[in-house]
């Protein structure tokens, strides 16, 4: 995101500057220098805002789990990490969603390290929700650790 914003100011300063030089009128010189460092500032503002919100997007086949919270708003904040990168998702909330990462949540009290699995296949009834199943991962030797 900062990179986002870096270049949003990189740009707007490189654009008055080719507005300053230009041969227009100077009404023009004289309003799109603070437009153009409000819309900066804006854009700025709504990255900075968003960062860190939730994605409202479709959960992983697999991931491992870091923490969960079930929500008023019949959703489920899911922190996991996928492919290296940690994520906060929000996905409508699905029972068998909601008890397998219980599940997770107690095998990382334990000491585990849990991936969670949503089986490819779908169940025989309408609703068509994943399966899914709970794995603890710990590397070999973690145990060992701390004692």
């Amino acid at each position: 995101m900062i990179y986002i914003v870096a270049l949003s100011i990189i740009m707007t300063l490189l654009i008055i500057y080719l507005v300053y030089v230009s041969n227009i009128k100077f009404m023009i010189k004289l309003v799109c220098f603070p437009v153009m460092l409000g819309l900066s500032g804006l854009a700025g503002h709504h990255y900075i805002i968003n960062l860190g919100a939730p994605q409202s997007r479709e959960i992983p086949d697999k991931f491992e789990y870091r923490h969960h919270m079930v929500m008023v708003d019949d959703t489920i904040l899911v922190w996991l990490r996928v492919d290296d990168e940690e994520r906060l998702i929000r996905v409508a909330y699905d029972r068998e969603l909601a008890k397998a990462l219980e599940e997770a949540k107690e095998m990382q009290e334990g000491g585990g390290y849990p991936e969670v699995g949503g089986g490819e296949e779908l169940l025989e009834d309408p609703s068509n929700q994943r399966p899914w199943k709970v794995e603890d991962v710990t590397p070999t030797g973690a145990e060992s650790e701390t004692k």
